[in-house]
C-alpha cells in the first residue's frame, strides 16, 4: 500500500517508532507523497516508544516523555 494515500489525512504530527532508530524519520522525509503532508513540511517529527511496560508507573513514564516530545508542537 505505501504512503500513496498519506495525503488524504493531513496530519500536524507524526509520531514513529523509534526502537528502528532515525532510519524511519528519514524514510518518511523522502517519500514525496508523505512529505507534502503538513507535519512533514513543519518537520513536526516526534519519537514514541511504542512498548508496553510490565507497570503502571513505567507506564506513566513512558507517556510523560511522549507529552514532553509533543508539547512543542501544539
Amino acid at each position: 500500500m505505501g504512503w500513496k494515500k498519506s495525503d488524504t489525512y493531513d496530519g500536524h504530527i507524526v509520531m514513529w517508532d523509534q526502537r528502528g532508530g532515525d532510519a524511519t524519520r528519514k524514510q518518511l522525509r523522502d517519500d514525496p507523497v508523505f512529505s507534502t503532508i503538513t507535519a512533514a513540511e513543519d518537520d513536526a517529527f516526534v519519537a514514541w516508544n511504542a512498548v508496553a511496560p510490565m507497570s503502571h508507573r513505567a507506564y506513566a513514564g513512558v507517556m510523560n516523555t511522549l507529552a514532553d516530545r509533543l508539547e512543542p508542537h501544539l
